[in-house]
């Protein structure tokens, strides 16, 4: 097969979040089962244009730093590379309605819009957990700004799609409840994952003590309930020490910075906590080794690859039971699955994982062979099957 991925994000140069993470890895193992791939995406910097990538990947960059500007810049860029390759299919995220050019003009050929978490729900979820449940209740009860999916262009592109496919459950449960998107028309194929060496190395065995929740410090992420569940984890084990890594975003009520707020509310522990605001990638599987346990109580999460690679370094896991991570654990039985809202709950899971070693690292075992196993190789047989599917009905 030909296959065109268009993406604003992609490394390294816009290497933002999730989305790329997940390109970098699709386009990598297509290439792998001997597809030929090419990625059309965005640089600040400067335009590259069929750049040559790892595993004979050509790379196409729109210069060009504005995400909304992006799908009629990369148009003229997409419509010559064509006419020379003749693509087979394309996939775009929803989000930002990336590939809504390409298709309008050419719709003979096929696109599969691949979920990550549409525009509409990141701001509903946003106003559930940061702007504050009081005004929001008011804004609904006077019908002030309403969402109209109609008016939303990331469910206009969704339509003209030729397939859809989401990560996980939850996403699904979201657009056949919001969107009214038909659910058996909707794909479930998990995002793929190649594990690094460097993961896989890491020893099953590990007694370092140490709690890690890795990722951005924001509400949404559940870190305020990590915190109110440390003072009950140390009541019980007080030579724990707890490691957040990431990057903090604003307090609760936009009082200032998360890392601030969190050292105000745990500052009668602070010989037990520690702070690491940036952990470039390929820092964390030295991270990962000096951790026992892994937290990731997010109140929402599509897919966190932050997960994956916690379940390639064979670590223990807390996670929420909402989103993504249900999907990804609960079937191995990978780790425990709290209640993402209830400390005694998160502090719960940690003091299992804590006072059953044993258990730990079989969990811990189960998640290596799942990200080894499943996330690479069959997730990358299904998607393969589903996009020679889609080709087959044009």
């Amino acid at each position: 097969m030909k296959i065109a991925f268009i993406s604003f994000e992609f490394p390294p140069d816009t290497a933002i979040g999730g989305i790329a993470t997940y390109v970098e890895n699709a386009a990598l193992l297509m290439a792998q089962r001997g597809h030929q791939v090419e990625v059309f995406t965005s640089s600040p910097g400067s335009e590259s244009l069929n750049e040559q990538w790892r595993e004979n990947i050509r790379v196409h960059r729109v210069h060009t730093a504005n995400r909304d500007q992006f799908s009629k810049l990369l148009l003229p860029v997409f419509t010559e590379r064509h006419r020379q390759m003749d693509f087979d299919i394309a996939e775009s995220p929803e989000y930002s309605y990336e590939g809504m050019e390409v298709k309008k003009k050419f719709p003979g050929l096929p696109m599969i819009v691949r979920f990550h978490t549409p525009s509409f729900w990141v701001k509903c979820l946003n106003k559930k957990y940061v702007a504050g449940n009081i005004k929001e209740k008011l804004k609904s009860m006077l019908g002030i700004k309403q969402y109209k999916k109609e008016k939303d262009k990331e469910y206009l592109f969704s339509l003209m799609a030729d397939g859809w496919v989401v990560p996980c459950t939850a996403m699904k449960e979201v657009l056949t409840e919001y969107w009214g998107l038909d659910e058996n028309k909707i794909t479930i194929i998990a995002n793929p994952f190649l594990p690094s060496k460097e993961l896989l190395d890491i020893p099953v065995e590990t007694n370092n003590n140490r709690i890690s929740f890795i990722g951005r410090l924001e509400v949404r992420k559940g870190v305020t309930q990590l915190a109110a569940a440390i003072p009950l984890v140390l009541a019980q084990r007080p030579g724990t020490e707890f490691c957040f890594i990431g990057k903090p975003n604003h307090a609760p009520g936009k009082n200032g910075m998360m890392d601030d707020y969190l050292k105000k509310q745990l500052r009668s522990f602070e010989q037990n906590i520690r702070f690491i605001p940036h952990a470039p990638k390929e820092k964390i599987p030295e991270l990962l080794a000096q951790t026992d346990i892994c937290v990731f109580p997010s109140y929402w999460e599509l897919f966190g690859y932050v997960c994956t690679e916690a379940m390639a370094a064979a670590r223990g896991i807390v996670a929420g039971n909402i989103g993504g991570m249900k999907d990804m654990l609960e079937d191995i039985n990978g780790g425990v699955l709290v209640d993402p809202h209830s400390p005694q709950e998160i502090a719960g899971g940690i003091l299992f994982l804590l006072n059953n070693s044993f258990e730990r690292k079989e969990m811990g075992k189960r998640s290596r062979d799942k990200a080894m196993n499943y996330y690479s190789n069959k997730v990358a047989a299904m998607a393969e099957q589903y996009y020679l599917s889609k080709i087959k009905k044009h």
